[in-house]
């Protein structure tokens, strides 16, 4: 996770999108997943590729819906669907 939110703090999306894809992949059962999942979709809704964007916040809502990070994922699934033209 440190890794992806460096990466995100340096502009640096797609690395930050490998980095938290190593989570989700090499961690799956780890608390971290549903965090790694909005702040990979917040990457995606940077690069405006809202399609993945909002497939990883569904998946956080739908898959931990009664945890911070679905509230999260939530709030920006709202921002994503409010920009779409």
């Amino acid at each position: 996770m440190h890794v992806g939110n460096s990466q995100m703090q340096l502009g640096h999306y797609e690395q930050a999108i490998t980095a938290f894809d190593t989570v989700i992949r090499t961690y799956p059962r780890s608390n971290e997943v549903s965090d790694a999942y909005v702040r990979k979709g917040t990457a995606l809704k940077t690069l405006r590729q809202t399609d993945k964007a909002r497939e990883a916040f569904e998946f956080v809502i739908k898959n931990y819906p009664d945890s911070v990070a679905a509230t999260v994922a939530q709030q920006r699934l709202q921002e994503l669907l409010s920009q779409k033209p």
